[in-house]
């Protein structure tokens, strides 16, 4: 749909001698690239014009990662030595995660992850219970809402369970409570007391 786009940033390609680097910091750094995927223009409702981000799902390995972020825990790492998938001390990254390509873990089957015997240029996109419920009661889940909750309550000075709420809010969706979100949940942990 962008024919002027792709000559254009084929050129640039070139002209950065090749640079792949250089092409992915030229494509982040964009406007269109750093857009919210909330729809913006009516009269675009494809997106055909790049008037928004594409809302996507995100693989296994993501999420995992993501997971892992959003508890405060993640090792940034490069290299070294394959962890089990879900050992409790494996808080790197999925792409570190040992993967035996006799046997690969039934939860990444699940999260259609790619043959490892084969070259897969692009996965399928499943939607069944079993994903919600990994993400539900699976233990490497509930271990990384429990690192965030207690993430949220350490600090020099005692927070007060709306302060845990917005920080929580803003590591999981980089954005503070509507008043009805904050409510609920404050109504949820005072049952709890």
């Amino acid at each position: 749909s962008h024919p002027e786009l792709l000559d254009w940033l084929a050129q640039r390609f070139i002209d950065s001698g090749w640079s792949i680097k250089a092409m992915h910091k030229l494509i982040m750094m964009s406007e269109t690239y750093q857009q919210s995927s909330q729809t913006s223009d009516p009269r675009d409702p494809d997106n055909r014009l790049l008037s928004r981000m594409n809302p996507h799902r995100l693989s296994f390995e993501e999420a995992r990662d993501a997971w892992i972020a959003a508890a405060g825990r993640l090792n940034l790492r490069m290299g070294g030595r394959p962890d089990a998938l879900f050992a409790s001390s494996n808080t790197r990254r999925t792409l570190y995660a040992l993967v035996d390509r006799e046997n690969v873990p039934m939860v990444m089957r699940t999260f259609d992850f790619a043959n490892p015997d084969l070259s897969i240029p692009q996965r399928t996109e499943t939607t069944v219970p079993q994903q919600a419920l990994f993400g539900l009661n699976h233990p490497f889940v509930v271990q990384q809402a429990k690192a965030l909750v207690k993430w949220s309550a350490q600090s020099p000075v005692r927070r007060s369970d709306a302060e845990k709420t917005h920080f929580i809010y803003q590591r999981l969706f980089q954005r503070r409570p509507t008043p009805d979100e904050l409510a609920s949940a404050l109504a949820f942990v005072s049952v709890d007391e």
